[in-house]
């Protein structure tokens, strides 16, 4: 999921900058510019890789789920101590601002994860009941 969604981001920014500008503004408030427009190329490229990603990438099993969570724990130690460690040299809203801004990204990408997915569920819910 980490990967899925590290992918998800990298290509937005990559492919389609103005929409990585848009969600950059949303997380600051300040409309930024992305250089370039959109070109038709790379958006189709960036949906279906982003399709391709949210459906095959975001469909854990139980026992992905069951593996992970023996993760979970160093992963919170990881991010607690990071945390201690960036309070020792960051006031608290230099923290939320690189926070705001790294966090934006992955929030609608993951959003946008999750309404492909529920598309595609819908999608196959419907041509399920077309074809009995």
């Amino acid at each position: 999921m980490i990967g899925g969604t590290v992918a998800l981001v990298a290509l937005t920014r990559w492919l389609v900058p103005p929409i990585f500008a848009w969600w950059q503004s949303l997380a600051t408030g300040v409309s930024t510019t992305a250089t370039g427009d959109l070109v038709w190329w790379k958006v189709f490229i960036w949906v279906v890789l982003l399709i391709n990603i949210s459906v095959g990438g975001f469909d854990l099993s139980t026992a992905d789920l069951e593996n992970s969570s023996h993760g979970l724990f160093i992963l919170v130690a990881f991010y607690l101590l990071v945390l201690i460690i960036a309070s020792l040299f960051f006031t608290p809203t230099q923290i939320k601002g690189a926070l705001l801004s790294f966090m934006i990204p992955v929030y609608w990408a993951l959003g946008l994860a999750l309404l492909i997915n529920l598309i595609t569920l819908t999608v196959l819910k419907l041509l399920g009941r077309a074809h009995v």
